[in-house]
């Protein structure tokens, strides 16, 4: 169990096909964001729907039962889960794809720092150059950055 979140850092959340990147395809900026939040860089947070979509394409891409309980576990132990979450649905600016409406939720819960993804829906809000590779949208006080460009941030580009 993750100990409560540290003020000092940064919020994030990743889009689950990040992080699948990483676990999945071991990409290069999947894993340095999964080193990250395991050396505490940064605080990644989660909630169940992200959960379920992780499970499904864990499954979907053929992990075992065993690495996807070690890819869980990892998660569970160097991420904070969210259980309660407001609901975007009233709201003017909602996700193209409601689909990915979990996430902006998450992010509203959390007032997160940042929402790391490659979804040019997410990357379109209030951004006026999405194809741009370091270029990023905002979502209230969130920033959202493609991977690139977050890890850039971090000193990591």
């Amino acid at each position: 169990m993750t100990s409560l979140p540290k003020p000092n850092k940064p919020k994030v959340v990743v889009d689950v096909n990040i992080f699948v990147a990483g676990v999945v395809f071991n990409s290069l900026i999947g894993v340095k964001i999964i080193d990250q939040f395991c050396a505490s860089q940064f605080q990644l947070f989660y909630n169940q729907p992200f959960l379920d979509e992780l499970t499904r394409k864990l499954i979907y891409f053929g992990l075992s039962e065993d690495q996807r309980r070690i890819t869980l576990e990892k998660l569970e132990r160097h991420a904070y889960f969210v259980e309660s979450l407001v609901t975007i649905g009233h709201l003017k600016f909602q996700a193209r794809d409601t689909q990915d409406n979990y996430l902006l939720e998450l992010v509203q819960t959390i007032k997160s720092d940042f929402l790391v993804t490659r979804d040019k829906n997410l990357l379109s809000i209030n951004n006026p150059e999405p194809k741009n590779l370091l270029s990023f949208g905002t979502w209230d006080s969130t920033v959202i950055f493609k991977p690139e460009a977050f890890l850039s941030s971090f000193g990591e580009g």
